[in-house]
């Protein structure tokens, strides 16, 4: 369980809170998908709770271990964070790009050992990228990234996952199977996500709690059916949408006059 309690952040030169007392309860075996319009400060509470920014007030509790005071190291025990883009600086194969993953687990000047290669075997065979493993990561889809940079964050084997919106420049059928397959390690390993999401209707398709941002402050949070209303998604984009549901999902639609 991940609890952020009174989070302020502000640059060190600004004059304004970007984050504005944000506090919020991350479960075990959840998937929490965190949305807002640009600029809300979705990617500021990323930072602070990966531990690249340090916020000004607040804290961040796994346990009764205070994040904000650990090293990265220990952190990195903690938290494995999926980025929105990745590129490496050399022709890395996936397979090495997977086993980065263990530098948390191995002493400074030592090898990966055995056990390392099995984890990211492991993590390789969870989200089915088996057939990969020796192609060179910058030779694959954008799709297969993602995939990759996930495999690299179990590999990791940290009880909290965070995802930087992870369907960013893909397709509508990488962006379902790169959330599936999130879904299905998530239930398998009982991990805690946060995700960012712009689509309102894959937060309704894929999360368990959806937690709404707007000017570095929570406006709404609960189960995607509570959350996702016609009103609480007019208030924070200014549009006005209609949602019906379908097979028993809840569909999102704008109300746009052509």
């Amino acid at each position: 369980m991940l609890i952020m309690k009174d989070l302020y952040f502000r640059h060190a030169h600004g004059t304004t809170d970007i984050l504005k007392g944000i506090s919020y309860r991350l479960d075990e075996g959840l998937m929490t998908a965190l949305l807002g319009p640009n600029g809300s400060g979705k990617t500021t509470l990323f930072k602070c709770i990966s531990g690249l920014w340090h916020p000004q007030h607040g804290t961040i509790f796994f346990g009764d271990r205070d994040l904000t005071k650990i090293s990265p190291a220990e952190r990195a025990g903690i938290i494995a964070v999926v980025p929105q883009e990745h590129e490496p600086p050399f022709p890395y194969t996936v397979e090495e790009v997977v086993l980065m993953g263990r530098v948390s687990h191995i002493s400074m000047f030592a090898v990966p050992s055995k056990s390392d290669f099995a984890a990211a075997d492991e993590a390789i065979d969870k989200v089915g990228i088996g057939h990969l493993r020796k192609r060179p990561y910058t030779k694959i889809s954008g799709g297969e990234r993602h995939l990759t940079l996930i495999a690299r964050a179990l590999a990791q084997d940290a009880p909290i996952l965070i995802l930087d919106e992870p369907t960013s420049h893909l397709d509508f059928h990488n962006q379902i199977m790169i959330l599936s397959k999130v879904r299905e390690v998530v239930r398998r390993k009982g991990l805690t996500v946060l995700m960012t999401l712009h689509d309102p209707n894959l937060a309704m398709q894929f999360s368990d709690q959806v937690v709404m941002i707007e000017n570095g402050k929570i406006v709404a949070q609960g189960a995607p059916d509570e959350v996702l209303t016609r009103e609480n998604l007019r208030q924070m984009y200014g549009l006005d949408v209609n949602v019906v549901n379908c097979d028993g999902t809840n569909i999102i639609y704008p109300r746009v006059s052509l």
